[in-house]
């Protein structure tokens, strides 16, 4: 395999592996953002006051994207909210609010709930009227009708207590976005804290498990009263996100933090502490709590860790399976690669090959882009090329340089050669095209005479199709292209000399298909994407996908793509030898000092096989330099005049007269920039496979030939839970 191809094979499978991961992370990260914007941050410093209520001074750094309705137009941002469940036997009520815009430094002042709908708001309005203020208001009843709030009445027990909502937002001036929008909010949570018999204990719920709000990053550092320590203190943190939590040296701070909590993740801490003097809470309940709440707590955090052991070892072992299996996988796809390749480059005993192959020169065509592929060449156009110029060689067609309108009034059956040539002087040279002159032989009982196999008749039909609806033997390219820009049928004449070539092809059994060789590169791809989703689905996220599926599609796309789909049927293949073997001779053809006399004939069959192999202008550059006298015109007219193939790729118009050429092919008759005959005819049928194609109806289908430590869950619950969101 060439160079080029493996580089192509690389970027193949890097792109493919992008793809991949970008598809895969995209939802990851999309879940970290709300159509209700998000915090970047959410830091809380928190004091548990001795008469059980918790100071609370909140810093929180929003993120808003921009938004807009179903008719486009922008929705502006207002308004941020955070509400609040108050029950009667645990958080009661909420005072000393403040809110402050640390982007501007505006301190906030209340105002009744009257703004609690700004979509009711022109934005000039709101900004006049609204902005700058902070309410309070009871929302049981929804956020759309409003209530004055007021505190409730501690009661001992749920059984005997109420509970409302109460939301606490802020309206800020109009935006339609913004990346960074800072607020400090602090409040008193009162009645939190139960005093029992032996502690005084409270769960205060920080976040319920009904905010939506996305948060990239929660920092809480909760003071417990004075005199409170290591040994006179129990806490612990409830949340099923990932998470952090500590204690002060002297044991009265607990410090706690989670990352990347989404919608529903909850986060409460349950505590409880000896009394540290005389001043106790407000709520009282009779009895003593401590050992069955730390027996309670402590089981629900045994049984937390010992599922996420279970979940673990579930995980582990479903990453370390998928990682050994994509290994195993990219592991053999890579060594069949490997041994594909080798099998696909042949390894006998023809290093050149002076006669011609046993073969059509479509089946020729298609072997060399097997065996001996020519960079930017397409084996159908390159077939079709050579089949045409064979039909030249043997008689059935006549080819000519320029436009069918030049040689009106000439009888193109016997043509006199040189005559043509300085008409075309005396014209002014080559166009980019050619004309064909169907012969009468093709007509005649003789037919069979000139030997044509399977493809070589099929290339002839499409051309008598082509002469019959232009109306005349003689015509060129440009009128064949034009005459099938419309025709609806044309793509069933080329695919039967498409398939004629492929069938000689076969019969050659030069080669065999590798594609069970992919099945493995293929599983190796299938099992990447696999991966992907299992890792976004059981955690591990965006990393695993870059450690185990991003490298399993690489390697498993790599290996497709260096696999060949054919292989040698053997290393030694005759076929394939002959095939290798004289594309190599045209290309060093000038090296070679026992070529003897130059034979015209057989050379007029080299150029046939020299455009099955895509290989036209370094065939003739190499003739010329073996032999600079066919570059001269003179030289030409004398002695190859009777060679067509030879004679009109060779002979210069006449603005080239009097030049010999060193190393590089002549800019015949045949080509206005330079190109050799074969070169010149492959555009053209390249140009008009293009146009058949175009031309086929939609509907005809073609066939390929190819926390110390963390918190844990069972939490949820706790007084003041909150929820948060934005207008």
């Amino acid at each position: 395999m060439r160079p080029r191809s493996i580089t192509k094979a690389v970027i193949v499978a890097l792109v493919a592996t992008a793809v991949l991961f970008v598809c895969m992370a995209a939802p990851i990260m999309a879940a970290t953002k709300s159509a209700s914007g998000s915090y970047r941050t959410w830091d809380i410093e928190a004091q548990v006051t001795k008469d059980g209520d918790i100071v609370t001074r909140q810093v929180i750094d929003a993120h808003l994207n921009h938004r807009e309705d179903g008719d486009d137009n922008t929705v502006p941002w207002r308004q941020a909210y955070r509400q609040y469940t108050l029950e009667s036997w645990q958080v009661t009520g909420l005072s000393d609010i403040s809110v402050k815009n640390l982007n501007t430094g505006e301190t906030y002042t209340q105002m009744d709930p009257t703004c609690s709908s700004p979509s009711a708001y022109s934005s000039a309005r709101w900004d006049a009227q609204c902005a700058g203020h902070w309410y309070i208001a009871d929302v049981s009843y929804g956020a759309s009708n409003p209530r004055p709030y007021e505190p409730l009445t501690p009661t001992e027990t749920e059984d005997d207590g109420t509970s409302t909502t109460v939301e606490v937002g802020w309206n800020f001036p109009s935006v339609s976005s913004v990346d960074s929008l800072r607020f400090e909010v602090t409040m008193t949570f009162e009645n939190a804290v139960t005093a029992y018999g032996d502690v005084d204990a409270f769960q205060w719920s920080v976040r319920n498990d009904e905010d939506e709000v996305p948060i990239g990053e929660l920092n809480v550092t909760l003071a417990l009263p004075e005199g409170t320590g290591n040994d006179t203190s129990w806490a612990w943190l409830h949340t099923e996100a990932l998470s952090e939590n500590s204690r002060s040296d002297d044991g009265r701070v607990l410090r706690f933090s989670a990352r990347d909590l989404r919608a529903g993740q909850y986060v409460d801490v349950v505590a409880m502490f000896n009394p540290t003097s005389a001043v106790r809470p407000d709520r009282r309940v009779s009895g003593d709590v401590r050992q069955s709440l730390y027996d309670t707590e402590e089981a629900k955090q045994r049984a937390w860790n010992e599922q996420r052991h279970h979940d673990a070892v579930i995980k582990v072992t479903i990453w370390t399976v998928i990682a050994l299996v994509g290994a195993a996988l990219c592991v053999g796809a890579l060594v069949m690669a490997m041994r594909r390749r080798k099998n696909a480059t042949y390894r006998g005993p023809i290093e050149y090959w002076r006669d011609l192959p046993q073969m059509s020169p479509g089946a020729a065509a298609k072997l060399a882009s097997v065996v001996a592929p020519e960079q930017g060449t397409d084996w159908a156009t390159n077939a079709m090329t050579a089949t045409v110029m064979s039909l030249m060689s043997k008689g059935a067609v006549g080819i000519y340089p320029g436009a069918a309108a030049r040689y009106r009034g000439i009888d193109m059956s016997r043509p006199d050669m040189v005559s043509l040539a300085q008409m075309i002087d005396m014209q002014g040279g080559g166009e980019n095209t050619s004309t064909i002159v169907i012969m009468p032989v093709v007509f005649t009982p003789q037919l069979p005479e000139l030997a044509l196999c399977e493809s070589e008749q099929a290339a002839l039909d499409l051309l008598i199709k082509a002469s019959q609806r232009i109306g005349s033997p003689v015509f060129d390219l440009d009128q064949m292209n034009a005459c099938f820009k419309d025709d609806e049928t044309a793509y069933k004449d080329r695919a039967a000399f498409t398939d004629a070539a492929m069938g000689e092809y076969r019969a050659l059994g030069a080669t065999k298909s590798a594609a069970g060789s992919k099945v493995m590169g293929m599983l190796a791809c299938v099992l990447a994407v696999l991966s992907g989703m299992v890792y976004a689905a059981l955690g591990g996220g965006i990393a695993l996908m870059l450690c185990i599926s991003a490298p399993m599609m690489f390697l498993g796309a790599l290996a497709l793509g260096l696999t060949p789909a054919t292989v040698l049927s053997s290393p030694d293949n005759v076929y394939a030898g002959e095939v290798i073997g004289l594309k190599r001779y045209l290309e060093d053809y000038s090296d070679f000092s026992d070529r003897g006399v130059l034979d015209m004939t057989l050379w007029g069959r080299y150029m046939v096989y020299a455009a099955a192999f895509g290989i036209s202008d370094k065939a003739i550059a190499q003739l010329v330099r073996a032999y600079p006298q066919v570059a001269d015109p003179r030289w030409l007219d004398d002695s190859a005049v009777g060679y067509g193939l030879v004679y009109w790729s060779l002979r210069p118009a006449r603005h080239h007269y009097g030049g010999a050429f060193s190393g590089t092919a002549p800019a015949g008759m045949f080509s206005a920039h330079g190109g050799s005959f074969g070169s010149q005819l492959s555009d053209s049928f390249s140009s008009i496979s293009s146009t058949i194609t175009a031309a086929m109806p939609s509907s005809s289908g073609s066939s390929g030939g190819g926390f110390s430590g963390g918190g844990f869950g069972g939490g949820g619950g706790g007084g003041g839970g909150s929820s948060g969101g934005f207008r």
